[in-house]
């Protein structure tokens, strides 16, 4: 399953600005801070249509917080469980959140599988523990709203649900009354219908994608396939009933005034010129001709200047992709390989592309690697694109023979009872999805004599005779793979070309040492990193011949030893 690791979301696709959608979606999250937190258990626990609605609808920015990556559950599509479906889950999550515009967290929680009461999953679930990894992903999302799907009640019926409305509510109490804490929080009347305060309409159509934020909602929920999860796309109305359960100022079961954000501070104080300009660029967009809001937008980023808040480093990100979408500028990185070993070199090629009506002046152009990798740069950085043509810059990216291979970050460390251990994790990796991408093109670029930076995840791009474009991250493997085969007690070498050599019964040496014998009788010294390791293969390619993959421990090291369990 390394091919997840590090993916970026909605990256992994031909450069392009995506037309409209995106430009209108970037002006309805300009110019207010509207933020709001879902939390649920699980990837199917997610309230999809509230989800499409505000992010899409009402340029909120929203997030939904999933306990756990459902690796207790079924698994429609292949025959992967435990950490593996995990991984899975995560994918279709990520799925979801790219139709439906928002975002996506977790805690170290893995499920466990089925239990009847919140005293019973307590007792796999630390509370302690998972109540700092939520507290940890609010103080980072910075949320005025907070969403429970649960109530914290035996009617949520599933333990692990009843946790996670007990623990939504109480990081919201421990929250509440700090300067910057959330205001408000509300629970799903979805099975409630009568406590509901609060009746957005979901079916209301989106003039952009000519679909209603329900449909969107369902295309999203169809992304879960291992779940069984497909819903059909259907018209008409559709109630998000919502029950407020406790706000800041004003104490438990009061009215909601008029709105999800009634009395929320969401204007950008000391931003009055930035607003209005923002709202010019509205009322002017042309959705053929979007290069004429690109001026409006310039100065939009002129007036908001390089403050330091949060707030306006977010409205800064969201307003440089905004106005690189309306001038038509879209960049790519690709690379000529994506399963990588220590040593190897990598051809990298970054392309910006003008396809607007202006000329734009090209800053910086770089491949951003991580530490020990060596990037030289084949072409100049800076220069000039015209409109209507593509500027390329070549690269040559180096991977250290000591490289460590890719893995998801919360499978690296044996699980800690029913909780991944992220001990040896940085704290800006904890809760998300994945790691970040393992190269990243990153560009300086003035447009309008505005200037903004642009990034996007280097790929490995190639043409499948049936798909046409298909796209996979870059990753780091080892040369080889070692199993043992535990009823012959025989080792096998695997290179990374999937060959698999005659193996020879096992007198002696320790795998590793039988994998590089193996090796070398195919006519060359095996490709080992620095520190003597072998590689695992993607568990997704096929076990050697005559062998089950549910029965080879897998090893990668230098004198066979196994990887921590998953």
């Amino acid at each position: 399953m390394i091919g997840a690791a590090g993916t970026g979301v909605g990256q992994l696709a031909p450069p392009g600005t995506g037309g409209v959608v995106p430009l209108v979606d970037g002006l309805r999250a300009l110019g207010a801070v509207k933020r709001v937190l879902m939390i649920g258990a699980h990837p199917d626990d997610e309230d999809t249509e509230l989800l499409a609605f505000l992010s899409r609808g009402l340029g909120v920015q929203t997030a939904y917080l999933s306990l756990s990556r459902g690796e207790g559950g079924q698994n429609l599509i292949g025959p992967e469980l435990g950490p593996e479906l995990g991984v899975i889950r995560t994918e279709e999550l990520l799925a979801a959140r790219r139709l439906d515009g928002a975002r996506q967290y977790f805690t170290r929680a893995y499920d466990f599988g089925f239990s009847k009461t919140a005293a019973e999953t307590f007792r796999f679930w630390p509370r302690d523990s998972l109540l700092k990894d939520i507290v940890d992903v609010i103080r980072r999302f910075r949320p005025q709203v907070i969403v429970s799907i649960f109530s914290g009640t035996p009617r949520d019926g599933h333990g692990q649900h009843q946790v996670a409305g007990l623990l939504a509510r109480e990081a919201f109490e421990l929250l509440k009354d700090s300067s910057w804490g959330p205001v408000k929080l509300y629970r799903s009347a979805r099975f409630d219908t009568t406590a509901s305060t609060l009746t957005l309409q979901g079916g209301r159509l989106d003039p952009v994608t000519g679909r209603s934020y329900r449909q969107l909602a369902m295309a999203g929920r169809s992304r879960h396939r291992s779940q069984d999860m497909g819903q059909l796309e259907l018209p008409g109305p559709s109630a998000i009933r919502l029950a407020l359960w406790e706000r800041r100022d004003a104490g438990r079961g009061m009215g909601d005034g008029v709105g999800l954000f009634a009395g929320v501070d969401t204007a950008p104080h000391g931003r009055e010129r930035y607003v209005a300009l923002l709202d010019s660029a509205r009322a002017a967009l042309n959705p053929l001709r979007p290069q004429a809001i690109v001026p409006l937008l310039a100065r939009a980023l002129a007036a908001l200047g390089d403050g330091a808040g949060a707030d306006d480093g977010e409205q800064r990100g969201i307003l440089e992709r905004t106005l690189a979408d309306a001038a038509g500028i879209a960049i790519d990185g690709v690379a000529d390989d994506w399963i990588t070993v220590g040593g190897q070199r990598l051809q990298v090629e970054a392309t910006v592309w003008n396809a607007g009506d202006s000329s734009v002046r090209l800053d910086e152009v770089q491949v951003a690697a991580p530490t020990g990798w060596t990037v030289d740069r084949l072409d100049a950085a800076s220069g000039s694109v015209a409109p209507g043509t593509l500027a390329t810059r070549r690269f040559v990216v180096t991977v250290p023979r000591d490289a460590e291979r890719s893995q998801p970050y919360f499978l690296k460390r044996p699980l800690a009872g029913a909780l991944y251990d992220w001990s040896a994790v940085p704290p800006e990796l904890r809760g998300l999805p994945f790691e970040p991408p393992a190269l990243e093109l990153r560009v300086r670029l003035a447009v309008a004599g505005a200037v903004i930076g642009l990034t996007r995840e280097v790929s490995n791009r190639y043409r499948d005779e049936a798909n046409g474009e298909v796209r996979r991250p870059v990753l780091v493997d080892c040369a080889y793979d070692v199993a043992v085969r535990r009823t012959r007690e025989r080792c096998a070498a695997v290179d990374r070309d999937g060959h698999q050599p005659q193996p020879r019964p096992r007198r002696g040496p320790g795998c590793g040492e039988a994998a590089a014998r193996l090796a070398g009788d195919r006519g060359g010294e095996p490709r080992l990193s620095a520190g003597g390791r072998v590689a695992q293969r993607r568990r997704n390619a096929s076990p050697p011949r005559g062998g089950d993959a549910g029965q080879l421990p897998r090893a990668c090291g230098r004198h066979g030893r196994r990887r921590p369990p998953l």
